[in-house]
């Protein structure tokens, strides 16, 4: 699967881009959510739930460049295994 990057193909990325799709994916009991940094810097990667809330944050905190892979177990900021359904990441940087 080709990453997603700031711009247009052929021009220089952004400051981070991410993976469209997490691995597996429906999962059980956990995905890997693989990004990817063009540069070094602050990164965050965060979980919604479809309403928009954040559920849970996976990175927060300087990184250097370079592409890494943070495993999601499905469970909220309280540890508590979040029901079936609808998520979404973000990632900035």
């Amino acid at each position: 699967m080709e990453a997603w990057r700031d711009g247009p193909p052929g021009e220089t990325p952004g400051p981070a881009s991410m993976t469209l799709a997490a691995h597996p994916n429906p999962f059980n009991p956990s995905t890997t959510i693989r990004y990817e940094l063009a540069r070094p810097g602050n990164a965050s990667v965060a979980v919604f739930d479809v309403r928009g809330h954040a559920v849970r944050t996976l990175v927060d905190g300087p990184k250097p460049a370079g592409r890494y892979d943070v495993v999601w177990d499905g469970r909220g900021h309280d540890g508590r295994a979040l029901p079936s359904g609808v998520y979404l990441t973000r990632l900035q940087a």
